[in-house]
């Protein structure tokens, strides 16, 4: 995490990966599991979001980075 530095330091490189990016994850991934007949494909899916069922659109979007 310190290849930033001396412009971002490694602590806040760790906390932006492990709590914030970890985050997004867990969320978009929760989210997902919920129809997993949709696929693993993340981009496809943020290309054309009109694919991702309702209920779970807007929690893709936010948290997949669409």
């Amino acid at each position: 995490y310190d290849a930033l530095e001396p412009h971002i330091d490694a602590e806040t490189m760790t906390l932006h990966h492990d709590k914030h990016h970890a985050t997004y994850v867990a969320n978009a991934n929760a989210a997902l599991e919920k129809h997993p007949e949709i696929g693993e494909d993340l981009e496809a899916l943020l290309a054309d979001v009109s694919q991702i069922p309702e209920d779970i659109r807007q929690a893709v979007i936010n948290n997949g980075g669409g």
